[in-house]
């Protein structure tokens, strides 16, 4: 047990320590943000435990029980972050599908186009991380997630004002619709009053001309 605190391991037990510790609060974070229990980085912060046991059991290997602790502690970290990710790809996703088809989401969010692009960028690369490379890019995830965390931000707080501008092209578009009605309505019944006084005059000129007719 002793050689553990041996000078040579100082550096990884820092590590460890860092990362553990960073990963059980992004656990926590990410939890409270998400409402989403990641199981798999429970287990893998376990797994790190386990590893320190077999060292008290046999200080024969504490390099290489050293590295499979810090390993796993980097993969509890990547495990939260890439559910982060795909809870905030969903909200986007949602977004998307509820209001990509208005116009009205480019007027309030005209960085819309770039916002998507960015999503797709993120998302594509999550998915080319392979799971065997996954405890190499435990860092890099954490990009990932605050962008996608902060595109995600950018629209549920754009929802509010582009409902706002939809009600209020449609209620102009309402009354736009009903000034047509009204100026066709008129202007029909224009027609039918210049019709129905042509008629009339017609039937006078007629009456007049039978009058004379009768006279002569």
């Amino acid at each position: 047990m002793q050689e553990l605190f041996d000078d040579k391991y100082k550096d990884k037990i820092t590590t460890l320590i860092e990362i553990f510790a960073d990963a059980e609060n992004k656990i926590k974070s990410i939890e409270r943000e998400t409402s989403e229990l990641s199981i798999p980085s429970i287990n893998q912060l376990r797994y790190v435990a386990y590893h320190l046991i077999e060292i008290l059991k046999n200080s024969e290997n504490i390099d290489e029980e050293l590295d499979k602790a810090i390993n796993h502690a980097k993969r509890a970290k990547y495990d939260v972050l890439e559910i982060s990710c795909l809870y905030y790809l969903e909200e986007i996703k949602e977004f998307q599908d509820k209001y990509s088809q208005y116009t009205e989401t480019i007027e309030i969010l005209p960085e819309y186009i770039k916002l998507m692009t960015d999503t797709q960028k993120n998302a594509d690369e999550i998915n080319k991380i392979n799971e065997k490379y996954k405890v190499k890019y435990y860092e890099k995830i954490n990009n990932y997630n605050e962008e996608l965390k902060n595109i995600s931000r950018t629209l549920n707080n754009t929802v509010p004002l582009v409902n706002k501008k939809i009600e209020e092209n449609n209620t102009k578009a309402i009354k736009e619709n009903r000034k047509f009605m009204i100026t066709i309505g008129l202007t029909l019944i224009g027609i039918i009053i210049s019709a129905s006084i042509a008629v009339v005059k017609l039937d006078l000129i007629h009456i007049s001309d039978n009058n004379k007719t009768e006279q002569s």
